[in-house]
């Protein structure tokens, strides 16, 4: 972990899968919580817990509990797209120093409103990445796909786009640097609309627009 100011931790989003059989152990069945940097570490130290879901965000030593718990969730888990993929990634509040997000049990993203906070994480001896950067590409292919999309059937309705954007990026650009000429983007599009037409797709009602990112 960086150096940071003095802080305190607001966690919220929290499922965290060792909450039993050890001493302190209760209050981390609970999906908010509230603790001094001392007492998690002290906790992480102790027991090297596995956090499936969890956003840990570090407070000014200003802000009290009272006032920190009436701060929402993130909405880690029905969320993802809304705040994960965004090209610009920043703490829920301007207030918050640091904020890491631990995503089912597979990734962690750390945010910081000062840079400088990030930099001792890409030391981590693991696979990191500058994930405003993996978005930023992310998204511009996204806008690639439905642009394409649109001039193709501009009638589709946006769930739909959704599907089809998504399962024409995994075929095209996942795993790939490769450049991608207009007419492979729109070859792809076209098997990926003829793909979801004849498959189905699960409409979840959320989808994510790449423009917006």
């Amino acid at each position: 972990m960086p150096e940071l100011p003095e802080h305190n931790w607001l966690i919220t989003d929290l499922d965290c899968y060792d909450y039993c059989g050890w001493d302190g152990c209760k209050k981390w069945a609970e999906s908010r919580l509230f603790l001094s940097d001392e007492d998690l570490f002290h906790d992480v130290n102790l027991r090297d817990m596995q956090f499936v879901w969890g956003a840990f965000s570090a407070l000014p030593k200003n802000i009290n509990k009272d006032e920190a718990l009436t701060y929402p969730d993130i909405g880690l888990d029905g969320n993802y797209y809304e705040f994960r993929l965004k090209n610009i990634l920043l703490p829920q509040r301007p207030d918050f120093i640091l904020e890491i997000w631990a995503e089912d049990s597979t990734l962690v993203t750390v945010v910081a409103h000062n840079p400088d906070y990030l930099k001792p994480l890409y030391n981590l001896n693991c696979k990191v990445y500058d994930a405003e950067l993996y978005n930023q590409k992310l998204n511009s292919e996204l806008c690639k796909i439905r642009n394409t999309l649109k001039k193709i059937n501009s009638d589709i309705s946006e769930s739909k786009a959704d599907a089809i954007q998504w399962h024409c990026w995994r075929n095209l650009f996942l795993n790939s640097d490769k450049h991608h000429d207009d007419d492979t983007i729109s070859e792809q599009v076209k098997e990926s609309l003829k793909y979801i037409d004849e498959k189905g797709f699960y409409d979840s009602g959320f989808y994510w627009n790449p423009f917006n990112a």
